[in-house]
């Protein structure tokens, strides 16, 4: 029988699964302009949650977009990856 849980990768569609109620509470804070902290240990499914939300945010006509702090160095390079994923995130949804 096949493993149906899925490791080490980004999991979207029908292999991400039981994690409706968190998605519909993130929706609603999103909705609301709340502030969202996301903590747990690794490999608890934080990065596919978070792209599963994005999915549904995209579909409500609401702009995304990610940015990979873990290059991050310094307050100047923050503001640049910051930007570079706005422009870019805005620049894909216009077309």
């Amino acid at each position: 029988m096949k493993n149906p849980f899925v490791y080490g990768e980004e999991v979207i569609g029908e292999s991400f699964i039981d994690r409706e109620n968190e998605i519909k509470m993130f929706i609603k804070d999103v909705e609301s302009n709340e502030r969202i902290f996301l903590l747990s240990p690794r490999r608890y499914g934080k990065t596919s949650l978070i792209v599963n939300l994005f999915n549904v945010l995209l579909k409500k006509k609401w702009l995304t977009a990610r940015i990979d702090l873990y290059k991050v160095t310094s307050l100047e390079s923050f503001a640049n990856f910051y930007t570079t994923s706005i422009i870019n995130s805005v620049e894909s949804k216009l077309n």
